[in-house]
C-alpha cells in the first residue's frame, strides 16, 4: 500500500507551486488546457453572449477571463 499522503502536505506543495503555476496559465504554457480542456469547456457552457456567468471554480481566474470574453462576444 502506497504512503498515505497528509492533506497538510498537499496544502504546502500546492502553497509553494501556485504562483508558478499562475504564471504559466497566464502565459498559455498549459497546452493541454488551451487547446482541448477550454474549447471543450466553453462548448459545454453553450451561447454565453449577453449573460451573467459566475466561475465560482478554484484557481487564478483564467476561466473566469474566458467567461467573461464569451459573455461580451
Amino acid at each position: 500500500m502506497p504512503p498515505r499522503i497528509r492533506e497538510s502536505e498537499v496544502a504546502a506543495q500546492w502553497d509553494r507551486n501556485a504562483e508558478v503555476w499562475a504564471d504559466q496559465v497566464r502565459k498559455n504554457f498549459d497546452i493541454f488546457r488551451v487547446h482541448w480542456n477550454n474549447p471543450a469547456f466553453l462548448e459545454f457552457a453553450g451561447d454565453l453572449r449577453g449573460k451573467t456567468v459566475l466561475d465560482a471554480g478554484c484557481g487564478e481566474g483564467h476561466n473566469t477571463r474566458i467567461l467573461r470574453n464569451a459573455a461580451r462576444a
